[in-house]
């Protein structure tokens, strides 16, 4: 399988939160993350694919999934914010 890694994806594993700490991420979280990132690098190809063949109910679907996969981001960049450090 092809894994890219785009460094927009990459900063989401070392990043400041939103108070200006930095936080840290285990190494199950970075893989998980790194897992997401994988999942959404083919949602992006697909989502392309499906606006290309006119095919708007599929792209909106996958437009959800992807929303879906970013907020599980979110959710885990979430968790390791408010560890204690």
């Amino acid at each position: 399988m092809f894994k890219a890694r785009c460094s927009t994806c990459r900063g989401a594993l070392d990043e400041e939160g939103g108070t200006g700490q930095a936080y840290q991420l285990t190494i199950e979280e970075r893989v998980r993350i790194e897992e997401i990132q994988d999942s959404l690098i083919e949602r992006y190809v697909a989502l392309r694919e499906a606006h290309h063949k006119d095919q708007n109910v599929c792209a909106r679907e996958i437009e959800t999934e992807i929303n879906e996969l970013r907020r599980e981001i979110e959710e885990i960049k979430g968790w390791a914010r408010s560890k204690p450090p």
